[in-house]
């Protein structure tokens, strides 16, 4: 917990001091060299920061741990390039290496994450492909992007032009198609995933108990229902409220719970919540004058 506190810290201070750094730089007056390379290096922080930020929810989520892992050095490795690119000499961006390693670590430090996030959601049945295709989806659009600077070389080397003629249009395509399934893809598996849950806890109904209790006034036994009630002795009012088992974070309700994790937000449970979890719901009973 403490490591993930750092590093939470961590990444909110690099952001915040990357803005103030490019606001003062903006306000000193027109944009010049300085000011562009500010805004660029401030960019840069913000998106390495970001796909940090979603590697460490897979790994607390424990998907995909050495693609996350990858995923944090491709971000590292990337934010130092990135800013060295920036702030040495202009002509390192006149290399063609130099600009196909950007576009490469760029990619992959965004498309890990999210094929990542896209796997925690878990679905049954046959919902389980749209989760598979869209994850796929993701994956293949990064490594059509990821071939593109290569095909452009190997055009240029063997054919002395970067025109791929025919096959770069049927390239091209691809690349568009899977674009667009990975962004529907992005959106429709938390949308389907939010929709199961909403559900899912819709089922879940809240217990309905009889109670045998003792009247306070005339000290007749019998057996009422939760809610509101009378005596059938002295028709005293009675008002039977039912406290649920719920997860301390979400309120999910956690009657009949099997496993020590809330089913809704994935929240571990104590010995306390586990135990009214898995025990019969007990009630609180008030009384009033009637």
């Amino acid at each position: 917990m403490k490591l993930k506190r750092t590093f939470l810290i961590s990444v909110l201070t690099s952001l915040s001091l990357a803005a103030v750094a490019a606001i003062g730089t903006m306000a000193l007056g027109d944009f010049n060299d300085l000011q562009m390379r500010v805004i660029m290096s401030t960019l840069t922080v913000a998106l390495f920061s970001l796909t940090s930020l979603l590697a460490a929810l897979a790994l607390e989520k424990k998907v995909w741990r050495i693609a996350m892992d990858t995923a944090f050095a491709i971000s590292g490795v990337g934010l130092i390039f990135y800013l060295g690119v920036i702030w040495l000499e202009v002509k390192l961006w006149q290399s063609e290496w130099v600009g196909t390693a950007m576009w490469w670590l760029g990619i992959w430090a965004v498309a890990l994450p999210q094929a990542a996030l896209l796997a925690i959601a878990r679905f049954p049945g046959a919902m389980r492909y749209v989760r598979l295709l869209a994850i796929c989806s993701v994956l293949l659009f990064a490594a059509s992007l990821t071939m593109l600077p290569l095909l452009q070389l190997i055009s240029e080397y063997l054919f002395n032009t970067r025109y791929l003629g025919d096959f770069g249009t049927v390239i091209a395509t691809c690349v568009t198609v899977a674009g667009i399934l990975a962004a529907l893809g992005s959106i429709a598996v938390p949308v389907l995933y939010k929709v199961r849950e909403i559900d899912k806890l819709a089922a879940v109904v809240s217990t309905s108990l009889r109670l045998e209790i003792a009247c306070p006034r005339c000290l007749t036994r019998q057996t009422v229902d939760n809610g509101h009630s009378r005596c059938c002795q002295c028709r005293l009012k009675f008002r039977i409220e039912i406290e649920e088992p719920r997860c301390p974070k979400c309120d999910y309700l956690l009657h009949k719970l099997v496993d020590p994790v809330c089913p809704e937000c994935g929240q571990a449970l104590g010995d306390i919540e586990v135990a009214a979890g898995t025990t019969p719901t007990t009630g609180t009973a008030g009384a009033a004058t009637g």
